[in-house]
């Protein structure tokens, strides 16, 4: 898949108070950390917050969006705003949790498949593709006990006081993604826990 510039970019959570620290919630604490956001005022429109933002770092213009509605019907807000916007799968970043990487762990891919997420699942199904970009966030597979709890459950103590570093590492790869300094797949260990 050759690389597109991204103009879409998607970071899931789950809205309520009762998710707002969660694994699950990896998404929108990117986009709380990320200083592109830093101070403006979201917007509501396609069942989501959105803002159309100038990154301070890359230059690079880009609507961002992160849907309002619970993570397995995402799906919603990013066809609307891809319809809106007349903007292709390929031209979409969606920033979200990954049990498959350990906590401390990044990584950026095109395109592959939901591995169980229902956030991912909703939106592959909605615009009919899996062809868009994935920052993935680590948060370990559970040592025990249903992988649903664990995504849905607050970081541990020791997680919660590494988890600056692990967004700043996440930012910095957020950036060289929409600057196309990362164009193929890679993964980043920010944190060696």
């Amino acid at each position: 898949m050759s690389p597109q510039n991204i103009r879409l970019c998607v970071f899931l959570g789950n809205p309520g108070r009762q998710y707002r620290d969660t694994r699950h919630n990896a998404g929108y604490l990117l986009a709380a950390h990320h200083p592109d956001f830093s101070g403006e005022t979201w917007r509501t429109k396609f069942h989501a917050d959105y803002l159309e933002v100038r990154s301070s770092r890359s230059g690079v213009g880009y609507t961002a969006i992160r849907p309002a509605g619970f993570m397995n019907r995402s799906g919603v807000s990013v066809s609307e705003a891809a319809t809106f916007f007349r903007i292709s799968p390929e031209e979409i970043l969606v920033v979200h949790d990954d049990v498959e990487l350990p906590f401390g762990r990044i990584g950026f891919r095109r395109g592959g498949g939901m591995a169980g997420h229902k956030g991912l699942r909703d939106i592959t199904g909605r615009t009919g593709s899996q062809n868009y970009a994935r920052l993935r966030i680590g948060i370990s597979r559970p040592q025990s006990g249903p992988v649903q709890a664990h995504v849905l459950g607050r970081f541990n103590t020791h997680e919660q006081a590494a988890l600056p570093e692990l967004l700043e590492g996440a930012s910095r790869l957020f950036d060289d993604v929409l600057a196309k300094r990362v164009q193929t797949a890679t993964e980043r260990t920010i944190l060696d826990l």
